[in-house]
């Protein structure tokens, strides 16, 4: 993966184009685009996923930072998740509150 595209996935910053961060998840989860509204919780729900990988590459430090970096250039071997992962980041982004909830509930 791009690793202007991976950072946006880990710092919480937008580092390219919008549609690489949809483009990116259904890529690493295998579970489709997610909708606008959902990118909060499904970025909260892979992150751990994405940080243990770079942790294992040993690129974590340049990943977690939303500093402008255009030095950090070129392919950061990220894996899809497994079946497993995937089904945890389901549950963990199901017992998430719908960033919605809090505006339409009241």
């Amino acid at each position: 993966m791009d690793a202007q595209r991976l950072r946006q996935l880990t710092s919480g910053v937008l580092h390219t184009d919008m549609r690489h961060v949809l483009q990116d998840l259904a890529w690493f989860t295998n579970l489709g685009e997610p909708m606008t509204h959902q990118l909060p919780n499904v970025l909260d729900a892979v992150k751990p996923y994405l940080l243990q990988q770079l942790e294992e590459l040993g690129e974590k430090r340049d990943f977690v930072t939303p500093d402008y970096r255009p030095d950090i250039v070129g392919e950061v071997n990220i894996r899809p998740l497994k079946t497993g992962e995937a089904a945890a980041v389901l549950m963990r982004f199901g017992e998430m509150e719908s960033p919605l909830q809090k505006h339409f509930t009241k």
